[in-house]
C-alpha cells in the first residue's frame, strides 16, 4: 500500500466566477412576490428583510466587531430547500458562503445540521445551472 501525503489546501480564484458572484449579490430578488405566491411565509419574508438589513450593515464593521448572523442560517438553509428559482438559490448560496467565511457562529450553525445542509447543497448541484453547482 502506498502512503498518500497530505495535500495542502489551496485558494482557487477565477475572475469570471468572482464577477458573476458580485452580480448575484446585487441582483434584486422578488421576495414579496414569493410571499404573495405562497412560496415563503410572511414570517420568513420578515426574517429575510431583517437579515438583509443587518447583512448590508456588516460592511461598516471590522470582522472582529461584526454582530453574528448565525441565527439566520436555518432560515437561509430552509429557503434553499423550499425554493427552485435559480436567481434566488444563487443569492442564498452567495450570502450563506459570505456568512460562513466571516462568522464562526455561522459555520457552527451549518455544522449542527449537516444532514439538511448537505441535502440542500446536493440538490443545488443537481440543478442545470453551472454556477449553482460550483457554488454549492
Amino acid at each position: 500500500m502506498v502512503a498518500v501525503t497530505d495535500v495542502p489546501a489551496a485558494m482557487v480564484s477565477n475572475q469570471f466566477f468572482d464577477e458573476f458572484t458580485s452580480k448575484v449579490r446585487v441582483k434584486p430578488i422578488p421576495w414579496e412576490g414569493y410571499s404573495r405566491a405562497g412560496l415563503i411565509t410572511s414570517d420568513e419574508l420578515h426574517q429575510l428583510k431583517d437579515f438583509q438589513k443587518q447583512h448590508t450593515q456588516l460592511v461598516d464593521y471590522s470582522e472582529s466587531d461584526a454582530p453574528s448572523l448565525a441565527t439566520y442560517v436555518p432560515l437561509l438553509v430552509s429557503l434553499i430547500e423550499k425554493l427552485s428559482s435559480v436567481d434566488a438559490l444563487q443569492y442564498l448560496l452567495v450570502v450563506l458562503d459570505e456568512l460562513a467565511e466571516r462568522d464562526l457562529g455561522c459555520v457552527q450553525a451549518l455544522a449542527s445540521d449537516m444532514d439538511t445542509v448537505s441535502h440542500v447543497l446536493f440538490r443545488c448541484m443537481d440543478k442545470k445551472d453551472d454556477y449553482l453547482g460550483l457554488k454549492a
